[in-house]
């Protein structure tokens, strides 16, 4: 078992059950040395569907010609990003979201295969208690014996509730003075609906905190007369209605179409409860399970056997262990696809007939506007769009380094953190999260990290990834006790672009300022950035003017660069950085939407990042002069002709994808094959003059 950010709450016994578990965290690199040494034949990724890049890089990481890798796609969704091919077979938790998934899938390039592989529902943990047991968790409630009481148990998230749910209480509620209504885990946004109760009807409602344990679970559910559910987005699978099922609770819920829709497969109308066409119809059905005595009655005798036969754990993890040997034995994904369609219980296809009858199936009708949702959130270009801004969304939450792993294990870096260790995840989130990359940078790093502890701005991290340093560049950053500094130390040198990425997956800001460790920030650098991505919501990055010095020698502006979006990206397009990177400062969800650093590009990885964030983010310059970058080469025009170079190779490989013409080189292919152009050494050299020049006339206008 590998747990690629932490352990959770099962890993205590899994050990115990002698399952060896790799956890990652900031020991990710070793955990996924660890779990490749183990050598398995086959990966079982559990995962949200969309692309997400932490996924994708362990998948890199791990993957091997010989391994074949299964999903449990838990919310049905589709990955259309190259990571997506290394998954041999798709397993989805019902066939509502088979369904779904195979409908968006259409326009994938490559055909997968799915198949219904349920999650698996320990039977033993949840069974119905005795009267005296019931009776005793009402008397604890203050519910009289013979109330007719309705329950929903629930994660303390909005969009796993409905107000419908209160709304169908309360009508039976004013009907029958003997319903109750109990709920566990209800989150602080819905205690409104508590409130907003007529009084008599609130004073029979009891709001609980989570349960944490499973015979307690069992107590509760047993003594409910009817598990009443409702969720804004459905459920793809809904463990809390077998729970209570299992206990013999039927289940009175509602079909959502629009949105996942499981809880009709799982419950199943007039066999494991009531399920209503849609949450208007709630109380309809509410009130016919109230009143039906013979209804009630016969749901409860079937329910448990309802559960087992199709949910216990040992059924569906043979179904699941099937899948994966037929994934080890075949040669082809073409033979894989025909031997899961012949194996007995492996569901591969689900008409559209089968689905027509789960939204009918139900009580009253489905409503108009429901069904027209429907069949547009199930059209591949509307799902693309909203599973694009749900991958964006994950991969800023997850903070993991688009690039981490995906160059073998060399490109993962193991680290370990400074005496000042991780942030406190419970202290007040930074504003801006300042990333620096340090290697053999001691002679000037206190000046750099100096000029951020003079921002006038206080609400800020400074991560400090020292990359391998052999001079005292590590002692000199251990001088510092400011509990905002994060230091992260690498065993060995992986790149500029390998730090940078380590420095992301730390970062917890709104902002991520780009910091060179031999460069100084003007103090009032964070605040005037802060202050125009917050006047400016439509711009995502923001950089600002360069004044270059060395040794000996005041700053000066060389090269201003341009202040409008239009004329950044003009000069991103030919090639040539439109932006001071290491004055800039980045929304976060910018690194989401099209990852980190690449390290493929060894030089000019800043101008590779921004030709990608080009296609998709806003840029700006203020006029102002925020940084002073430090010129520390022997040989100007050496340093220019590489960085030419470097930047010639960034705008070949963003080209790659819009060319498909173009054959991806590596860097050294790419510069015997250019070197040969007198044409661009000529280019290159002029631009050098130019340059020189204009430095000159600075220089003397300083003087």
């Amino acid at each position: 078992m590998l747990a690629w950010q932490e352990g959770g709450v099962r890993q205590a016994t899994l050990e115990r059950a002698g399952i060896e578990v790799f956890v990652g965290g900031e020991n990710l690199g070793r955990a996924l040395a660890a779990a490749d040494a183990f050598k398995p034949d086959l990966l079982h990724i559990h995962r949200v569907g969309v692309a997400m890049e932490a996924e994708a890089a362990l998948l890199r990481r791990l993957q091997r010609r010989d391994r074949r890798v299964i999903e449990t796609n838990v919310f049905g969704r589709v990955d259309r990003s190259d990571a997506a091919d290394h998954i041999d077979v798709h397993m989805l938790l019902s066939r509502w979201c088979l369904w779904r998934w195979q409908r968006w899938s259409r326009d994938r390039r490559h055909p997968s295969i799915g198949v219904v592989v349920p999650n698996p529902v320990d039977v033993r943990r949840f069974a119905p208690v005795d009267i005296d047991r019931r009776l005793a968790v009402r008397e604890r409630l203050g519910i009289p014996h013979d109330a007719f009481v309705c329950g929903r148990v629930g994660q303390a998230s909005p969009v796993k509730w409905h107000r419908s749910m209160f709304r169908a209480f309360t009508e039976l509620a004013q009907e029958d003075r003997n319903a109750h209504l109990v709920v566990v885990g209800l989150p602080p946004s819905f205690e409104r609906c508590i409130r907003m109760l007529p009084a008599s009807v609130r004073r029979r409602v009891r709001n609980l905190p989570l349960v944490d344990s499973d015979d307690a679970l069992s107590e509760l559910y047993s003594s409910l007369d009817c598990f009443l559910h409702a969720a804004a987005v459905g459920e793809s699978f809904g463990y809390v209605l077998a729970e209570a099922m299992l206990c013999e609770c039927p289940v009175v819920c509602a079909s959502t179409p629009h949105v996942d829709n499981s809880q009709p497969e799982v419950v199943g109308h007039l066999v494991g409860g009531v399920v209503t066409a849609s949450m208007s119809d709630l109380a309809s059905g509410l009130r016919q399970f109230r009143y039906d005595s013979a209804l009630r009655e016969r749901l409860r005798q079937g329910l448990r056997e309802h559960v087992v036969s199709r949910f216990d754990a040992t059924n569906v993890t043979a179904l699941a262990a099937r899948v994966g040997q037929l994934a080890l034995d075949c040669d082809s994904r073409a033979d894989l696809q025909r031997r899961i369609e012949l194996t007995d219980g492996c569901v591969t296809r689900v008409p559209d007939a089968d689905i027509h009858r789960l939204i009918h199936d139900t009580l009253g009708r489905p409503r108009r506007r429901d069904l027209i949702e429907m069949r547009l959130r199930h059209r591949p270009l509307v799902q693309r769009l909203i599973d694009g801004r749900l991958s964006r969304r994950l991969n800023r939450d997850t903070g993991f380094p688009v690039y981490a792993g995906a160059h073998g294990s060399d490109a993962t870096a193991v680290v370990t953190t400074g005496r000042r260790g991780l942030p406190d995840m419970h202290a007040e989130t930074p504003t801006v999260s300042a990333i620096m990359s340090a290697y053999n940078t001691g002679r000037y790093i206190a000046a750099a990290i100096d000029s951020i502890l003079a921002q006038t701005m206080t609400s800020w991290e400074l991560i400090v990834v020292d990359d391998g340093s052999t001079d005292d560049t590590r002692a000199v950053i251990a001088r510092y006790d400011d509990p905002r500094i994060i230091v992260i130390a690498c065993d060995q040198n992986r790149g500029r672009s390998a730090a940078r990425n380590l420095a992301l997956a730390r970062a917890r800001g709104r902002y991520i300022a780009i910091c060179d460790s031999d460069d100084l920030s003007a103090p009032t650098r964070f605040a005037q950035q802060v202050a125009f991505l917050e006047a400016h919501p439509r711009v995502d990055i923001v950089s600002g003017q360069l004044a270059h010095f060395t040794e000996g020698r005041a700053p000066r502006v060389v090269v201003r660069f341009p202040l409008s979006s239009r004329e950044i990206t003009q000069r991103l397009a030919r090639g040539r950085m439109g932006l001071a990177h290491g004055a800039s400062m980045l929304r976060a969800e910018c690194f989401g939407r099209t990852g980190g650093y690449c390290a493929d590009v060894p030089c000019a990885e800043d101008l590779e990042l921004f030709c990608r964030m080009a296609r998709h983010s806003t840029f700006a310059s203020l006029p102002d002069v925020l940084v002073a970058y430090r010129h520390s080469l022997p040989d100007p025009f050496a340093e220019w002709m590489s960085a030419a170079r470097h930047q010639r190779y960034a705008r070949y490989r963003w080209k790659i994808p819009e060319t498909p013409s173009l054959r991806p080189l590596t860097y050294d292919e790419f510069t015997r094959k250019w070197d040969v152009f007198v044409l661009n050494h000529t280019i290159d050299l002029a631009r050098f003059t130019l340059w020189s020049l204009r430095s000159r006339v600075a220089q003397r206008g300083t003087a």
